[in-house]
């Protein structure tokens, strides 16, 4: 994939990079952080978020999607290849994306960590390894004898 993505970005011009992010509560950090640091910017939501972009208008353009999987459908990633887009991932575009091995649109971050970062398996091995203390999982109800936190 590392290769693909350095194919990409061969093809952009660099001095006109423009940066996306999926319209979500970090989208608003995310796009005005991008314009106060001089770049074009693109918000990437569904119609029902719309307006929300449309008020704070620190969108330069806004990509509809019917779904935010559609990012992963080759016509909107040649768009914003065309674009020179750089995406910004967060926690919900992991949520509502959660796979890489198809986005062939350069991101911002390292995909092998947010592949960690939507597994809670793997998140808890990474915490583990990390020599964190961890609450018990417990694998069906009938285990827990007294309080606990549910997730």
């Amino acid at each position: 994939m590392r290769e693909k993505i350095l194919e990409v970005l061969k093809s952009y011009d660099l001095d006109k990079v423009k940066i996306a992010t999926l319209g979500s509560h970090s989208a608003l950090n995310i796009l005005r952080g991008a314009k106060d640091e001089g770049f074009e910017t693109i918000c990437i939501c569904r119609e029902r978020e719309k307006f929300v972009y449309e008020n704070f208008r620190i969108a330069d353009e806004i990509v509809i999607l019917n779904d935010f999987k559609d990012l992963l459908q080759d016509k909107i990633q040649e768009r914003l290849r065309k674009d020179n887009v750089i995406l910004i991932p967060h926690g919900s575009f992991n949520a509502y994306i959660g796979r890489f091995d198809s986005l062939l649109v350069p991101i911002f971050g390292n995909r092998k960590l947010m592949e960690w970062e939507i597994d809670r398996e793997k998140q808890k091995e990474w915490l583990s390894r990390a020599g964190v203390k961890l609450p018990r999982t417990y694998s069906s109800p009938r285990e827990i004898d007294g309080l606990v936190v549910a997730k």
